[in-house]
């Protein structure tokens, strides 16, 4: 900044025709001595040279933490009872959590006594989840499933319509897999007599 009087004073007039202006000392810099502006101790402000190598540094991304993984971290193992049977929750997340769960030692005390609404959603995510993936998942869900149906009390026998419902329907489609299977032992059997011939 450049100090400037007021208009029409007569210390300005005196100034202007001498040619001389006076500089603030905040923007007076001290200069920089030859080892400050050659080498490596030139700053991170200066341009690099034609010469000079110039390596970007990138920090890796964090892992952005899911709302799971936080509950797990905290031990809060009913809230992630709950965020599991949200619908909203992808079934191999859900999935995910269950296997925590069970290595940690802490499925059965998750599920238990969750109440109706809590048990309702949590028969409609196995609902979702039935038949999805390979047989560790499929275990994850008989385990899941098991567990449920063991430690609630509103699910022994169903207390409501809705838990009946959800109740029928996972046992329809637990009879449709297993027509399913029943053809393909069939089926097997008949390719095993054809090859035997």
């Amino acid at each position: 900044r450049q100090w400037k009087p007021s208009a029409g004073g007569a210390a300005s007039s005196a100034a202007q025709a001498s040619g001389v202006e006076e500089a603030s000392t905040a923007e007076q810099r001290p200069a920089k001595s030859k080892a400050r502006t050659v080498g490596h101790l030139r700053g991170m402000d200066a341009a690099p040279n034609s010469d000079d190598e110039v390596v970007e540094g990138q920090r890796p991304y964090k892992k952005k933490q899911s709302q799971l993984d936080f509950f797990f971290r905290k031990f809060e193992y009913r809230k992630a009872i709950e965020f599991i049977v949200l619908p909203s929750t992808e079934p191999r997340l859900g999935l995910a959590g269950v296997d925590e769960l069970l290595r940690r030692g802490a499925l059965a005390g998750a599920m238990s006594e969750l109440g109706e609404d809590l048990c309702l959603a949590a028969l409609r995510w196995l609902l979702n989840v039935f038949g999805l993936g390979d047989s560790l998942q499929q275990q994850l869900f008989m385990e899941a499933l098991h567990t449920l149906l063991d430690h609630n009390r509103c699910l022994q026998p169903p207390s409501t319509p809705a838990l009946i419902d959800a109740l029928e329907r996972l046992e329809n489609k637990v009879n449709q897999e297993l027509k399913v299977q029943e053809v393909l032992m069939e089926t097997s059997g008949m390719l095993r007599s054809v090859t035997t011939l």
